[in-house]
């Protein structure tokens, strides 16, 4: 845990940060039980051919496709939106610091190119990553 100080004209402003996550907390026992959460195991890595689980619709020709795209970038570990996880994931990511992947790719229909971020759970794994050099 890491204690940050603000000096502010006739006061002074403790907050304490999670070393995991970096979000800052104004008392420490909120900041020690946040670090004590475990960190999920990172299930992807950059490059990696990755399909949602879930169908995605074109706006253009209004059908339904499978996302496949590549995994550009990943974000944390973070908290998981709490709200989201409970609806949506049933309470899966619940007491984890997760990592977020943020996927391109493009629509078979329109060849408009997206991008979205997805958690490693609504992921499945298509092949390996092919190496540039």
């Amino acid at each position: 845990m890491k204690k940050i100080t603000r000096r502010i004209p006739k006061r002074t402003v403790s907050n304490y940060q999670c070393e995991k996550c970096k979000i800052k907390y104004q008392s420490p026992k909120r900041a020690l039980k946040c670090e004590a959460m475990p960190v999920e195991k990172k299930s992807f890595n950059v490059g990696d051919l990755v399909s949602w689980r879930e169908l995605n619709t074109c706006s253009a020709y209004d059908k339904n496709y499978r996302l496949t795209g590549r995994v550009k970038k990943i974000i944390g570990p973070i908290l998981p939106n709490e709200e989201y996880n409970l609806k949506w994931l049933r309470g899966r990511l619940t007491g984890l610091h997760v990592f977020r992947y943020e996927v391109y790719w493009k629509c078979p229909y329109c060849k408009k190119s997206n991008s979205g971020l997805f958690y490693g759970v609504e992921l499945i794994p298509k092949n390996k990553r092919i190496k540039t050099n």
